[in-house]
This record gives C-alpha cells, structure tokens and sequence, in this order.
C-alpha cells in the first residue's frame, strides 16, 4: 500500500519535482546548449499536456525563435514538464523571461528563468551565512568568540548611521562552504545571544553582502 502510494505521489507531483531541479539539471536532460546564455529562457512547470507548437504560440510574440525544445518522456507522448526556448535577441529573451512569468498553461502558472541568471546562480560560493533576530548591542568580538571555532574568518554587522545600533542582521564568512554548512546545521536552533534565539540562513554572497563584512 505505501509503495501504492509512493508512486501516485511521484507521478501525479512530477512537475513539483522537476521544479526543485536546478537548471543546470534540467539542462543535462535538454542537450548541450550551443547558443549565448543571454538568449535562452529556461522553462519549469509546464503541463505534461504542453506542445511545441503551444509554446511557440505564446512566445512568438517577443521575436523570432531559434531553437524551441521540450523533452518528453521516453515511450510516451507526455512532456517532461521542462524545455528551453533560444530567442534570436537577447533583448527579447529578456524581455519574454519577465514579461511572460507566472503564465497559465493548462491552470498551470509556469516559471521562466534567462540562461544568462541560472548560470550566475550554478557559479554562487554558499560559504556566508547571514544572523537575524540580533539584538541592537551586538557585537562583532562577542559573535567571533562563538562563531571561531567553526571556522569563522570575518563578521559585518550593519548598523545605523547615527547610534551605530546592530540593524539586526549580520553576515559571517565561513573559510569553506562546509565549514559555513556545519556552523549552520549545529547552531541553527541553539544560537543565544542577550537572551535572543539568533536564526541562521545561508546567504547568497551578492555585493550588498560582502560590503558589511570587513
């Protein structure tokens, strides 16, 4: 009976499953990608129901396509849930990969995402975990005191210009990702600071990340 229903799961929730897929996932099952990332629209959430000729239909609106694929499974007629549409300018792939989010196929809202993003996205080094819930006294020596022996190697806390009071948040820079990743998994529910139970994320080191950490 569990085994029953364990199937019915997977099948009837594949294009949940194929939406935890990162991209670059999805792209192995496509082909090789030979064309500029800046033109590629990557697609998730389609219906199973979904044919070319539907997608084309939608989006011939935003430019000329060169390539317009959607896998689908092997025996079957059905799609795979995801493909990947080439435009011939890079400004209308753009262009389309904003405009064109969230669109309903079949009841279905489907998720877009440029080639050009998913690629920055792959090359992202998770090692900065960021604090919240700090209180407005804290301290970068008092979090390196407790944060140290996992590897810490620098903490920014951004504070307000004129009391120079915590904003409540911090970013720490871990020496590896799994040094960031273990910091995380051993503090997340045990972290106290002043009375305060600190929640732990793993940030994505964008440039307003890093200009906190010194």
């Amino acid at each position: 009976m569990l085994r029953q229903v364990s199937r019915r799961f997977f099948t009837t929730n594949g294009n949940l499953l194929n939406s935890l897929k990162t991209f670059s996932e999805r792209e192995k099952g496509i082909k090789q990608n030979k064309y500029p990332l800046d033109r590629v629209v990557y697609m998730s959430d389609l219906p199973y129901s979904v044919t070319k000729e539907d997608i084309e239909k939608v989006f011939r609106r935003y430019g000329p396509i060169e390539e317009l694929h959607i896998p689908k499974t092997a025996g079957k007629e059905h799609a795979k849930g995801y493909g990947r549409i080439v435009f011939a300018d890079k400004q209308n792939a753009r262009r389309a990969s904003i405009q064109m989010q969230g669109y309903v196929i079949d009841n279905r809202p489907i998720k877009l995402e440029l080639g050009i993003e998913a690629k920055k996205k792959e090359n992202i080094s998770y090692d900065i975990v960021m604090l919240n819930n700090l209180p407005y006294d804290a301290d970068e020596e008092e979090l390196m005191k407790i944060l140290r022996p996992y590897q810490a190697l620098r903490i920014g806390i951004p504070r307000s210009p004129i009391k120079r009071e915590c904003l409540g948040y911090a970013f720490v820079r871990f020496a590896t990702e799994s040094a960031a990743s273990n910091a995380l998994k051993r503090l997340k529910n045990s972290l106290i600071l002043n009375g305060r139970k600190i929640r732990l994320i793993m940030a994505e080191p964008r440039n307003h990340h890093y200009k906190h950490i010194v």
